[in-house]
């Protein structure tokens, strides 16, 4: 392990914003016994560690981290089982998010196939419970494997364990288990039969667009695919540098939810009032409704607003991006903070950071 630890790595580009300072260690690990031993060296140094995945959704600080980086690299995607129903595969943490879900579709496997096109990797997406155009990854996942990070031991958590909400669960949830365990293996049970979900106005408004095309797992794929790029660029390269959505609010609500839409008509905006009347079923979940934050980001101007060399992106008012090339992380923290005291400001909705913030800002 100790020739694998490597010594003032700058972590911008491992990063999908693009912008970062140096990890005072980092250690790629490809393994489960890899990754107790850099928490054992991690420990014994007496520093702070950070699992770094896809880097998709983090915004490292322009300092650096003073601590050890564990990159996650643990590959591989096992099937467990197979009946006439469904499969089940056991997927390494490192392996990219996508990749899975392209694999997923081609094989004519149902439950993930919204999710195309969303950086990062196969334990983030655990940690964060992704979710895009109506699915959430929390509906496909059996258990998990981790690290317990004080034992050093190996442990297996089912779906129930993990309480999984809106885009939240134990695993980045500070009052529960942040920190408490690394994922190394993510086990998904995917239906070989199943109804497309084309519930969200995109991918309706693609396919009444592209009426030769027949709606199939390939064809739902090709139309996420072709909203995002639309939307906000994939992170390749630095000047398409993101982060993702950049912001989240915890759910509201009833009373909460049509206090904004009085709000909004008192200012004038009766149209975006209408918009969140009409799409008060979309919005629902079982712990309230969620708030479309992006509306109050163009509302406020927001939207294509500059600080320094990052700005809000033309096409999509929830995202960060670093459009020269050559943002600072401080640059993003600012804008993403002036956001955040705005629209407080203004409807009583506290915005949370959605990237995790790694270092001092």
């Amino acid at each position: 392990m100790n020739e694998k630890i490597l010594k003032n790595v700058l972590l911008k580009p491992y990063t999908s914003m693009y912008v970062g300072g140096p990890a005072l260690y980092f250690v790629e690990v490809e393994s489960i016994e890899e990754v107790t031993e850099a928490v054992v060296f991690a420990n014994e140094k007496a520093l702070p560690y950070f699992v770094l995945a896809g880097g998709s959704n983090i915004l490292v600080s322009d300092a650096g981290f003073s601590g050890v980086v564990i990159h996650m690299d643990i590959k591989g995607v096992k099937l467990l089982e197979e009946t006439l129903e469904y499969v089940e595969y056991e997927v390494g943490a490192g392996e990219n998010w996508d990749q899975f879900v392209k694999l997923c579709v081609e094989r004519g496997l149902y439950g993930v196939e919204n999710m195309s096109h969303v950086p990062g990797t196969v334990g983030a997406s655990v940690v964060q419970n992704v979710g895009c155009y109506g699915q959430d990854v929390s509906e496909t996942i059996q258990n998990i494997r981790a690290v317990d990070v004080e034992t050093k031991e190996e442990i297996t958590l089912s779906n129930s364990d993990l309480g999984f909400s809106y885009r939240k669960s134990k695993l980045n949830d500070r009052d529960a288990w942040k920190g408490k365990y690394i994922v190394t293996h993510v086990v998904f049970r995917l239906n070989k039969t199943g109804e497309l979900n084309m519930s969200y106005g995109d991918i309706q408004k693609y396919f009444a667009t592209h009426t030769e095309i027949t709606p199939s797992l390939q064809s739902v794929r090709d139309a996420v695919i072709s909203i995002r790029n639309n939307k906000f660029p994939f992170p390749d390269s630095p000047i398409h540098g993101t982060c993702g959505s950049f912001w989240n609010a915890d759910t509201v609500d009833e009373n909460t939810y049509e206090e904004i839409i009085r709000k909004l008509e008192a200012r004038g905006f009766q149209e975006k009032a209408e918009d969140l009347k009409n799409k008060r079923n979309i919005f629902k979940v079982a712990q309230g409704y969620k708030v479309p934050y992006g509306m109050f980001v163009e509302i406020l101007g927001f939207k294509k607003r500059p600080h320094g060399g990052a700005k809000v992106l033309d096409t999509h008012s929830g995202v960060i991006n670093n459009f020269t090339g050559t943002a600072s992380a401080n640059d993003v923290y600012t804008l993403g903070q002036e956001v955040v005291d705005e629209v407080y400001k203004e409807f009583g909705i506290k915005l949370k950071f959605e990237p995790e913030l790694v270092g001092e800002f």
